[in-house]
């Protein structure tokens, strides 16, 4: 989680993107970007972590060899990698989140993220990109430094909070604005409450799989998180629905029945972890 001096500042600065003259992508690439998103979702069929690991490298390499991959844009092809090496990322930090690998796959991927944004500056980019960026932003915020952390910090929330104003029934936007409100102190501009809302508008305006499932899973932690374990039922239950047999959901599960959310947990990994063995 990014440290709460980032949102501090985020709070006494402003930084505005505008999305309106986005990108534009062809109907394949979009296919692709979906393709690998469902992938991700099939990763969390996967309990063992060697078999996961086996299997993103094999995603890796099989959406790098196909030819939708070969004939996308630079910027798609910077996107989907954002999606793969984010999930490559997460089965690491769940094996061990001190894994000295992790910085490598990340902060590598971030400086690709930058050196297209630097070279495009005055370009906008197509939401997707900011999406998919800003998973990696996350991930590597811990491994910069307290500086640049601050600037990436504040693009990120000024890409959110664009994204949400030109596309507000997106439901992968609202998914990640409503992580950043989650997980921002209030002082920083933080808001558990609109987190929820987000989360809800997320699910009310979710297309596919992927927007199902994790919209559900966040508006049920919030609902947990509420005491109201009736509605986090039903909608961990749609969660399951829209991607049947996951780890994660069942995982999830557990950790409301021993009193944990999945926010909880991500705060809390290492101390849950010792608790739930």
């Amino acid at each position: 989680m990014k440290c709460k001096w980032i949102f501090l500042a985020a709070a006494m600065a402003v930084s505005a993107v505008s999305v309106q003259a986005q990108t534009v992508y062809t109907g394949s690439e979009y296919a692709l970007i979906q393709d690998v998103l469902s992938k991700r979702i099939e990763l969390r069929k996967t309990s063992d972590i060697g078999q996961a690991l086996s299997k993103v490298d094999s995603f890796l390499s099989s959406v790098h060899s196909g030819s939708a991959y070969g004939s996308a844009s630079r910027e798609v092809k910077i996107v989907v990698d954002n999606f793969l090496v984010y999930s490559k990322y997460n089965i690491l930090y769940e094996r061990n989140d001190k894994d000295a690998a992790l910085k490598d796959l990340v902060v590598k991927q971030y400086r690709v993220v930058e050196a297209y944004r630097e070279e495009n500056k005055k370009a906008v980019f197509n939401p997707w990109f900011y999406l998919s960026s800003g998973d990696i932003v996350n991930s590597c915020m811990q491994f910069l430094s307290r500086g640049e952390a601050i600037k990436v910090g504040l693009q990120e929330k000024s890409d959110y909070d664009s994204l949400i104003k030109s596309n507000p029934r997106m439901s992968c936007a609202l998914i990640n604005a409503g992580l950043w409100y989650y997980f921002a102190p209030g002082i920083g501009g933080g808001s558990k409450s609109k987190a929820k809302d987000y989360f809800l508008k997320a699910s009310q305006n979710a297309s596919t799989s992927y927007e199902r499932y994790y919209a559900n899973i966040y508006l049920s932690q919030c609902l947990f998180e509420g005491k109201k374990s009736e509605d986090c039922e039903k909608y961990l239950a749609m969660a399951d629905a829209a991607a049947p047999g996951t780890s994660y959901v069942t995982f999830i599960k557990k950790l409301n029945a021993s009193g944990y959310s999945l926010f909880d947990y991500i705060s809390n990994k290492a101390k849950l972890d010792a608790k739930l063995k």
